[in-house]
């Protein structure tokens, strides 16, 4: 898969159009444009193979397979950001970025095997990047 930050920005007409079906009856099409641009300015964190982008004001993830969905969450809505292996009381074989909102959501994005020092590492960076931004706009953490 190439990086979410080209799929992101490809123009063709055929990538616009899915584009706009993945955001259709999503909260999140309202910061697309705005995401663009920061992506163009290049102030991003891509995280290759999972489908995850991170920008000053945006948690990107691209939802893979049947029904793929392009969530875009501001940095200014997460108030804390975590890996996990459970959820409801059940325990999942891989691990999963849990984000807490400022509404009182939690959402499980970036499903990821549980299996060695590559999986954490890459949580890790992922969750220090948004942490640090989180800490700029002055959320809570």
């Amino acid at each position: 898969m190439k990086k979410l930050v080209n799929f992101l920005t490809d123009e063709s007409p055929k990538m616009l159009k899915k584009i706009d079906k993945m955001l259709e009856n999503n909260s999140s099409a309202q910061y697309y444009d705005a995401l663009k641009q920061e992506i163009q300015a290049g102030n991003e964190v891509d995280v290759p193979g999972i489908g995850l982008c991170v920008t000053n004001s945006y948690l990107v993830y691209y939802k893979f397979g049947i029904g793929a969905t392009l969530y875009i969450i501001p940095i200014s809505n997460i108030t804390n950001l975590y890996r996990t292996n459970m959820d409801n009381e059940y325990l999942y074989d891989a691990f999963f970025l849990a984000i807490e909102k400022t509404d009182g959501q939690k959402q499980l994005i970036c499903r990821y095997p549980r299996n060695g020092k590559k999986s954490l590492d890459i949580y890790n960076q992922i969750i220090d990047a948004v942490k640090s931004k989180i800490a700029i706009q002055g959320g809570a953490q």
